[in-house]
């Protein structure tokens, strides 16, 4: 029983130790990414108290499948970490590949830090990172960092995946740093306007996501769940 405890407290004392060492900056969010993934790995196999759900979509075009999704949960605790992972691969008169990473950290319910990435054929587009700090949040998004005068924020676009925004006006977008309105439709359908005024639609069945269809330049796409995992 006790090397099993020592080995969890290394690994915590070590993932710490180098996640405080790499600044939060846009500059290392891909360093920062990969060590939350190698640490939420060791600690799901090294701490049976963690719980791991995990639901996977297809995204599909039409009839065509054009892609996948994959959507994360991890709790420890008071804390809840959510990974959002999707790549869509789309023929508009040439072919275009598009990838997307989205993470987002609750802790005692209120949102303390996320970052999105965008990438289109490989190439860095979009990126944002949002941290709770003295107080306020801070965005840091086109080079430039900002201030939001918002209160502590309890639900956001990310966790939209595991459980449906029950009596919601506006959602926290990670993405825009900025809420976004969202109205219930009828049959667990959900209808959400972007900044740019598209709409996306969640639809839900026992508090589980089961289909977004997303409004997009080069066409509406379909994210239809295909398998769910839950580990406690």
């Amino acid at each position: 029983m006790l090397l099993p405890y020592l080995k969890r407290i290394m690994i915590q004392t070590c993932f710490l130790s180098a996640w405080n060492y790499i600044p939060v900056n846009l500059e290392n969010i891909a360093m920062r990414s990969c060590l939350v993934a190698f640490g939420l790995l060791l600690m799901s196999e090294n701490n049976r108290l963690r719980a791991q759900d995990i639901l996977r979509y297809e995204v599909r075009k039409g009839e065509d499948a054009v892609g996948w999704v994959v959507a994360e949960r991890f709790k420890n605790g008071h804390t809840e970490h959510h990974i959002v992972r999707y790549e869509v691969e789309i023929r508009y008169i040439i072919k275009v590949r598009l990838k997307f990473f989205f993470e987002c950290k609750y802790e005692n319910d209120m949102l303390t830090y996320a970052h999105t990435n965008s990438y289109r054929d490989g190439k860095l587009r979009e990126s944002s990172l949002l941290r709770w700090q003295n107080g306020q949040y801070l965005m840091e998004k086109s080079g430039k960092t900002r201030a939001l005068t918002y209160s502590p924020i309890t639900y956001s676009t990310i966790p939209m995946y595991f459980w449906p925004p029950y009596g919601l006006s506006k959602v926290f977008s990670e993405r825009f740093g900025e809420y976004l309105p969202i109205r219930r439709l009828a049959d667990g359908r959900y209808e959400m306007t972007l900044v740019n005024g598209n709409k996306n639609y969640y639809t839900y069945r026992q508090g589980v996501c089961q289909k977004i269809t997303i409004s997009h330049t080069l066409g509406d796409l379909d994210m239809i769940l295909i398998s769910s995992e839950s580990e406690d």
